[in-house]
């Protein structure tokens, strides 16, 4: 297996992307959600697989749910990835849906929180504040767009002033690296 280093963490150059856990829409029903993607989690993990990709959206929450009870006894083995929806993205609905992603997932803290196709209708900077919240809480440890819009090149910790961009000497920000290249 190879793996990159991101945000101080070891993470596998492949994960296990999690959209189909807990969704009915494409044909996988309720033994899917309670023992084969447990299994698949499970298996991955064994083989050395720890980037464990989800998000809220993905079968409204259920597949956050799914994820946490199959890392029971073994969240020190995985690097959870899950990703906030911007519908209406301010500060306050960002920090709400980490918390309640956290608690779906059970654990005590998100190792990646993302923006999950950022609504060009809003600013960013908002939606960082509410990472920059949830950081200072402890609630997540890094934070990401996904994707990464062209303006989002204005938000660099060298460009911006924003505090939600500044780089912090305990935890990294928005710096996590996509796991592209094995090292």
């Amino acid at each position: 297996m190879k793996y990159v280093e991101a945000g101080g963490a070891r993470v596998s150059a492949i994960g296990v992307g999690c959209w189909q856990f807990g969704s009915k829409d494409w044909g996988y029903g309720k033994e899917y959600g309670e023992r084969t993607a447990l299994d698949i989690v499970n298996t991955a993990l064994d083989l050395g697989v720890n980037l464990i990709d989800t998000a809220e959206a993905y079968a409204r929450g259920a597949s956050e749910a799914i994820v946490g009870r199959a890392l029971l006894g073994r969240r020190a083995e995985a690097f959870v990835a899950t990703k906030f929806t911007p519908a209406t993205p301010t500060a306050t609905r960002v920090v709400d849906h980490g918390r309640q992603s956290a608690l779906r997932l059970g654990v005590d803290q998100i190792d990646l929180y993302q923006i999950h196709w950022p609504n060009p209708m809003f600013p960013l900077r908002p939606q960082l504040d509410g990472m920059r919240t949830l950081l200072d809480e402890g609630v997540i440890a890094n934070v990401g767009l996904r994707p990464t819009p062209p303006s989002a090149a204005r938000c660099s910790p060298t460009r911006c002033t924003s505090r939600c961009c500044t780089a912090s000497p305990t935890r990294p920000t928005s710096r996590t690296r996509r796991p592209t290249t094995a090292s």
